[in-house]
């Protein structure tokens, strides 16, 4: 459920959170892997990695309908052999941002899992 963060229900999407179980992924945390996911599915699409574009692109839409199971699915693109984290762009600075935005996204879904942890 979207709600602000005066747990009102948010139609605006303004200042999306995701309600866990009893607790409320911080809006400015959301709002950032949000960001970081579309910067990041932009990048692999121009790259035409698509598997992994479309991967990202799951989790992503899970998340912006309130589904916090797409934090649960971008982070099983991470470890093991052939993963997200083995990916490697042939762009050069696109392959140093994409770096940048695993670690980003990695952190903004543990932090949707830890704060959905019953």
């Amino acid at each position: 459920m979207l709600v602000d963060d005066g747990g009102q229900p948010d139609h605006a999407d303004e200042r999306m959170v995701i309600e866990c179980q009893d607790a409320v992924v911080n809006a400015a945390v959301l709002e950032s892997l949000m960001e970081d996911l579309d910067e990041a599915i932009s990048l692999l699409r121009d790259a035409n990695e698509d598997h992994w574009q479309a991967w990202l692109q799951r989790g992503r839409d899970q998340l912006a309908n309130s589904d916090a199971h797409g934090a649960e699915h971008i982070l099983s693109a991470f470890g093991g052999m052939g993963s997200l984290n083995d990916l490697l762009l042939a762009q050069g600075p696109a392959d140093d941002r994409l770096h940048e935005l695993r670690e980003s996204i990695w952190r903004g879904c543990r932090a949707v899992t830890d704060s959905s942890a019953p």
